[in-house]
């Protein structure tokens, strides 16, 4: 059974804890092409095949487990230091007209709750 562990690591060590996790999904697609290559060309069927396709299919698993532990992340990262995106003045002129348009329902509100006291 496998237990996912999750740990913290500096921001600056992300580039390095990436390559090292590529180096191991490398490491491990080689091996794995390795196998696929002596399944394809051998002619056993039997148990030895059954095997082989077996640890194919943990190592495809390894593979996936560390792709998404990649993913992970740099998602996270990139949620958390990427700069974000300044506001065209399109934006910034819609969100003033949001915001007014709110202050506006917000008083109406206010007033509907006054009226309904008389």
């Amino acid at each position: 059974m496998k237990v996912k562990i999750s740990y913290t690591i500096d921001s600056e060590r992300i580039p390095i804890v990436i390559s090292e996790m590529a180096s191991e999904v490398l490491k491990k697609a080689k091996e794995l092409v390795i196998l696929c290559e002596g399944l394809s060309e051998s002619g056993d069927h039997g148990v030895n095949s059954l095997s082989k396709t077996t640890t194919a299919k943990m190592i495809s698993s390894d593979i996936m487990e560390t792709t998404a532990d990649m993913e992970g992340v740099l998602t996270g990262f990139l949620a958390n230091f990427s700069p974000r995106p300044q506001a065209t003045e399109e934006q910034e002129r819609k969100m003033g007209e949001v915001l007014e348009r709110v202050g506006e329902l917000s008083k109406s509100v206010k007033g509907l709750g006054e009226n309904a006291d008389a």
